[in-house]
C-alpha cells in the first residue's frame, strides 16, 4: 500500500497516483539509449552529418547492434509509462507492476554484454565504458533500494481517484 505521508502533493498528478521522479526519466532514457543513439545515428546519415574517427569508444558503447537486447526493457517500461491512463489494458499495467524487475533487466544485461567484450577482447575497456558499467551498477542498486521506485511501480491508475487518496 502506498504511504500517502512520505510524499508531498506536488508528487502526484491529478488522478492521485505517484508521478515518475526526474530521476527514474533520467534512468529509462539512460537505459534505453542504445536504440535511441541508434536512431538519431540514422537520422544524422540522413540528413548528411558525417563524422570523424571516434577513439573514446562510445560509438561501441552507445551503437553496438549487440547492445539492443539491453534497450528492449526499458522500451517497455517507457511504452507502459506512456499508456499509463485508467484505461490501460492488462499487458500495459503487468509491465508497469514489473517495471522496476524490467530496468533492473535492463542494467544487467547491459553489464553482462559490455562485460562479456572485455572479456572475449573484442574491445578493450575506455574510461568512459568503465564510467558507463558503475552508471548501470548503481541504477541496480538505487532500483532495488529505493521505496519511492517500489512505491511508483506499485501505483497505477484507476477510473475515480477518490479524494482520501491524498488523505484529504
Amino acid at each position: 500500500m502506498l504511504e500517502f505521508k512520505r510524499y508531498k502533493p506536488g508528487h502526484f498528478h491529478d488522478d492521485a497516483t505517484l508521478k515518475v521522479s526526474p530521476l527514474v526519466w533520467l534512468i529509462l532514457i539512460y537505459l534505453s539509449r542504445h536504440l535511441l543513439v541508434l536512431m538519431l545515428g540514422g537520422l544524422t546519415t540522413f540528413t548528411g552529418a558525417r563524422s570523424g574517427l571516434d577513439t573514446s569508444g562510445l560509438s561501441i558503447l552507445y551503437s553496438s547492434p549487440a547492445f539492443l537486447p539491453a534497450s528492449l526493457p526499458s522500451l517497455l517500461v517507457l511504452a507502459a509509462r506512456l499508456r499509463r491512463v485508467p484505461s490501460a489494458g492488462a499487458l500495459v499495467r503487468w509491465i508497469w507492476r514489473g517495471g522496476r524487475y524490467w530496468l533492473i533487466a535492463a542494467a544487467g544485461i547491459d553489464l553482462i554484454v559490455l562485460s562479456a567484450h572485455w572479456w572475449t577482447g573484442w574491445f578493450e575497456a575506455t574510461q568512459m565504458q568503465v564510467v558507463g558499467a558503475f552508471v548501470d551498477t548503481y541504477i541496480i542498486a538505487y532500483l532495488i533500494r529505493s521505496k519511492r521506485v517500489t512505491d511508483l511501480f506499485s501505483d497505477f491508475p484507476t477510473d475515480k481517484p477518490t479524494s482520501s487518496a491524498l488523505g484529504r
